[in-house]
């Protein structure tokens, strides 16, 4: 009697669970949390998480590549009163999963002009 056990690895389903909050109550940076994909598909090894702004005509997204383990991640400095999209993917030796994706938008927190008479 044989057995045989199907061990392909594919790429990982989508994250789940992705929140984000500011960061130190600041508007310029944002904390992203996520939960491990239901559907690994084999063994994950790594996560990606990318940002751009939502208008940007630029192909340019700021990826960060962080370990299997880690699942939150705070941006970098933020422009004030932009709107931005941020994705967080899974890796597996088969290659990435699905994206999955917030958008934000950061207020605009400088002082206003004031004119004396």
């Amino acid at each position: 009697c044989s057995w045989l056990q199907n061990s392909q690895t594919l790429v990982p389903g989508a994250v789940v669970g992705l929140k984000l909050s500011p960061s130190n109550g600041t508007n310029e940076r944002v904390s992203l949390t996520w939960s491990p994909p239901l559907r690994p598909n084999g063994v994950l090894v790594a996560y990606e998480v990318s940002y751009r702004p939502t208008d940007s005509s630029q192909p340019h997204h700021t990826r960060h590549n962080t370990t299997h383990l880690a699942t939150s991640f705070t941006t970098g400095d933020l422009e004030m009163g932009t709107e931005y999209n941020l994705s967080v993917r899974a890796y597996t030796s088969a290659g990435p999963g699905q994206s999955s994706s917030v958008v934000v938008s950061t207020i605009d927190s400088r002082p206003c002009e004031i004119e004396l008479q």
